[in-house]
């Protein structure tokens, strides 16, 4: 099955093993909408969307909407590192495989190497109308994976759908050495459902070194 592209929509077909399709490192202020996303079965890229600082300075304040993305990646489908203030609207996004056992991979630094992006405060972001699919057969893949630290909160999910395979539908990890997690990391309205044939392990999973996290 695949997602319903969006109307008057441009469609980007990735074949290439490149950081990303959709690339907003080091950007400010930018607006995406309607755009289809595919990948290649063979040839794809470490992620279809891309966000993070390529200096000190601060990036995000962007707003996504009416994004359908589907295919194949190495780290994760959309992988934001210290990039603030974003929103997201309707979106959906079907993780197909490729090595990447992440829909949306969050952090305050660049744990899987993506791109050198610089380590920065991650707080301020919004989901709403988010339509995340993993099919990846793995027992630490998750639709959102979210690295915490003190420096990150401020994370809000309202009516998202995330349907999974294995793993974990929403994993807060905090086992980097910064225990002291501002939050809160809203999920409000959400649903889970496992694809056919799977076996989740997860609903909610929280990995710490000592301090608990705010989960509203």
């Amino acid at each position: 099955s695949r997602g319903r592209e969006a109307e008057n929509a441009a469609t980007l077909y990735a074949v290439h093993t490149g950081v990303a399709v959709l690339s907003y490192k080091g950007a400010l202020h930018c607006k995406t909408s309607n755009i289809n996303i595919e990948t290649d079965a063979t040839t794809y890229p470490k992620t279809g969307i891309l966000l993070g600082r390529s200096t000190t300075a601060s990036a995000g304040h962007h707003n996504f909407e009416f994004i359908r993305m589907q295919g194949l990646f190495s780290e994760a489908a959309i992988y934001s590192i210290a990039s603030e203030v974003n929103t997201w609207s309707d979106l959906y996004v079907w993780l197909l495989g490729g090595g990447a056992k992440h829909v949306l991979y969050a952090s305050t630094a660049d744990d899987l190497s993506v791109d050198s992006l610089v380590t920065s405060t991650n707080v301020n972001s919004t989901f709403i109308s988010a339509y995340f699919l993993s099919s990846v057969n793995d027992a630490n893949s998750s639709a959102i994976y979210l690295d915490t630290a003190e420096s990150m909160g401020s994370w809000n999910f309202f009516s998202a759908y995330l349907i999974v395979y294995s793993g974990a539908y929403i994993w807060l990890n905090c086992t980097n050495g910064d225990t002291r997690s501002i939050g809160p990391y809203n999920f409000i309205g959400c649903s889970f459902e496992r694809i056919t044939g799977g076996d989740p392990i997860y609903g909610y999973r929280v990995t710490a070194d000592t301090n608990p996290h705010n989960i509203n």
